[in-house]
């Protein structure tokens, strides 16, 4: 293959300011490195080429999509974002309204009967009672379906009582039957003497999970709380538009929290008057195990034990009357608790999962991790004053546990993109705007990117397409990763005209007002087309582009790779340097033939691997560590593997599925025993230099 010599390196020496900075004093200085750092008028201030390129967009509209899958199917999202919020939220206690408890002490104290049924005369002995009190309204949280066992005497006795209070609101009860294999339900009313004297209506609740949401009928009838609203406010209660429809409840703290007094204790005048006056009184089962215990089995207590959102945190269940209780508090002081509308959930939650990923993608990992956790109390804090201030609650859990990581995770593939990896081909960015002025050639678009560097697809003044290479140093980071890889391209350099089996250094050049250096480089073969490079569909031909389309390469063109590769590497190390980054992923094709690549790692050979930096690519660097001809022999051997069995080379040593069906299948033996020798664990049963590989792979190939 003719040699391409550059008529450009100029090695004059001159002063830089910069040089000193990077600790590179005394070097030779190339093209442009003369150009005082002051900008010019048609120069344009340096630009951040990292962000807002076209995955970042693509990324803006996957986070509107992630949040609309999670307003669809994470309803596990929405629970706990409504629970959560009382984690912080202070304890009130409401003086409109007190609980007269059907407790397990006073059903023992009173003699109720072993079922768990109380007497209704009993309930008209305490209607009376509290009636003198002057309370606003009695709520009794009890069924009355049937005539009472005691007989009609009772019945009489409680319905005589209601109808002297007034303002009395009883429990109807709710069954659930199927017809036609669909479940339903139906609503059992009180007897028939009681309807006509009191208000009813069932206590609606969901079958399993926390009580939530306030459901204004079951079966077509107005639930329990509804009906006290109606009788306390009738002005509101009969019209729809003043009487809320469906809302979420709003726990003035958790269970116990609401005023109560014990039923026994009422009875017998332990308890003043002043307590009830003027107040709704509720009466209703406040059962706590264990049970069985006087008749009350856990399955009884159960209808009235309901968890709601503190029973997440704290194990703890309300009773039913005081759920009603709530219910009927948030309905008087209308303080119920009101969800944004999905469409606006979702279209803020798009909005803020892509500004998210714009954002981060302006910032280093840490910075942007750091700045996950700022915007996920942000959104918390934001949660706690949306429901203290407007009694409205969002599902924060998605942008705060959804959004927010699929926005750095996006961001971090992103950036992993940049980064030389074994990761085979892709579809790159293609920049907005061309961030860089490279005298002397025409940026076209950026082809691949790397940690601190970008590689440009471009075109000199006579029109030849060229690959160059842009270094940036933009922080302190930066500048020794760029110092890392200039003086890996000053050892390679002035080699790499003189071995065909080295992608040639045409020129290096300077741009210290841009801050960045660069090299310029023949351009890789294309994928589909060889050396005619469109530059509008071009990708270049790698190693790794070769194994991921053909799945592996046979033995004779793994060996004849192997050979040219090993050739290049043996050259470096008579010149007393090593590559440090063997892989096939800096493998390029140039004219069909295999050459090394992205040399900016390449440093002084080491007698021990301690002696140098341990940087490379993990799954291609023994464990002893890279610098050493062993180690790069391990790093050819691992890539010649790779090629020749499709396999990641982490997978090294594991044989293909039916290679003995190989039309190659015996020298396929013959290479994997070279290959095993060349990666031995230990660098004393390797090949001692990378000359002996290549004279056992010649060997193999003749």
């Amino acid at each position: 293959m003719p040699s391409v010599k550059s008529p450009s390196v100029n090695l004059a020496r001159a002063p830089c300011p910069h040089l000193e900075t990077l600790g590179l004093a005394g070097m030779p200085l190339l093209p442009n490195s003369d150009r005082p750092p002051a900008r010019t008028p048609d120069r344009p201030p340096p630009a951040r080429p990292r962000f807002l390129t076209r995955r970042h967009l693509q990324g803006f509209a996957a986070a509107a999509a992630v949040a609309l899958v999670a307003l669809l199917f994470g309803q596990p999202l929405h629970e706990f974002s409504y629970d959560a919020t009382y984690l912080v939220r202070p304890t009130v206690t409401p003086d409109d309204a007190v609980i007269v408890t059907m407790d397990l002490q006073s059903h023992i104290d009173l003699k109720q009967r072993p079922e768990g049924r109380w007497s209704r005369a009993l309930h008209a002995e305490l209607i009376q009672l509290l009636a003198t009190h002057q309370p606003r309204a009695i709520v009794l949280d009890s069924v009355f379906m049937e005539p009472d066992i005691q007989g009609p005497e009772a019945d009489a006795a409680l319905v005589e009582a209601i109808r002297r209070a007034g303002n009395v609101a009883v429990a109807a009860t709710v069954e659930g039957f199927t017809r036609d294999g669909i479940s339903s339900y139906q609503v059992i009313p009180p007897f028939a003497p009681l309807r006509s004297v009191a208000r009813w209506g069932p206590p609606r609740y969901p079958e399993q999970g926390a009580v939530r949401e306030s459901i204004p009928s079951t079966d077509g009838r107005p639930t329990l709380a509804r009906v006290v609203f109606q009788m306390l406010q009738p002005e509101k209660g009969t019209n729809a538009a003043a009487t809320p429809s469906r809302f979420w409840l709003n726990y003035y703290g958790p269970p116990g929290s609401l005023p109560r007094v014990s039923y026994a204790a009422v009875l017998r005048g332990e308890v003043p008057a002043e307590t009830f006056r003027n107040r709704i009184v509720f009466v209703g089962a406040d059962y706590k195990g264990p049970f069985p215990t006087a008749g009350i089995s856990a399955t009884q207590s159960g209808f009235d034990n309901l968890p709601t959102p503190y029973t997440r945190f704290t194990r703890v269940k309300a009773s039913g009357v005081e759920v009603v209780a709530t219910e009927v508090l948030n309905l008087l002081r209308n303080d119920g608790l009101h969800r944004w509308p999905r469409w606006l959930e979702w279209t803020v939650f798009s909005l803020f999962g892509g500004g998210a990923i714009l954002l981060f993608a302006m910032l280093r990992p840490l910075a942007a991790a750091l700045t996950c956790l700022a915007l996920a109390l942000g959104v918390a804090s934001v949660s706690l004053f949306s429901v203290a201030w407007t009694q409205s609650w969002f599902a924060w859990w998605i942008p705060c546990f959804v959004e927010i990581p699929f926005a750095l995770a996006w961001c971090l593939l992103v950036r992993l993109d940049h980064f030389p990896s074994d990761a085979g081909p892709r579809e790159l960015p293609d920049s907005p705007s061309i961030p860089f002025i490279i005298p002397g050639y025409t940026l076209l678009r950026e082809i691949g990117r790397g940690g601190y560097g970008s590689v440009w697809l471009a075109r000199d003044v006579v029109g030849v397409v060229r690959a160059i290479k842009v270094v940036r140093r933009e922080s302190v980071a930066d500048m020794a990763a760029s110092d890392r890889e200039f003086q890996g391209i000053r050892r390679y350099s002035p080699l790499s005209l003189r071995h065909p089996g080295f992608t040639p250094i045409l020129h290096v050049g300077r741009e210290d007002a841009q801050g960045f250096f660069y090299y310029v480089m023949e351009a890789a073969d294309d994928q589909s087309s060889g050396s005619a490079i469109d530059p509008e569909r071009y990708q270049p031909r790698t190693l790794r582009s070769e194994i991921d389309r053909q799945g592996f390469l046979p033995v004779a063109q793994t060996v004849e790779i192997g050979i040219a590769l090993g050739r290049a590497l043996a050259f470096l190390h008579q010149h007393q340097l090593v590559h440090r980054d063997v892989k096939p992923a800096n493998v390029l094709f140039v004219g069909g033939k295999a050459r090394l690549a992205d040399l900016g790692l390449v440093t002084h050979l080491a007698n021990h691997p301690g002696e140098v930096s341990q940087v490379g690519t993990p799954d291609y660097l023994p464990d002893e560590g890279t610098g050493t001809i062993t180690a790069e022999v391990y790093a050819l051997g691992k890539l010649l593997a790779v090629a020749v069995t499709g396999k990641h080379a982490s997978q090294f040593g594991e044989l293909p599925t039916r290679f003995d069906e190989r039309p190659d299948a015996n020298a396929f033996r013959k290479l994997n025993q070279l290959l095993l020798t060349a990666c031995d664990p230990d660098p004393k049963q390797r090949f001692p230099s990378m000359e002996a590989f290549v004279a056992a792979l010649e060997r193999l190939a003749a």
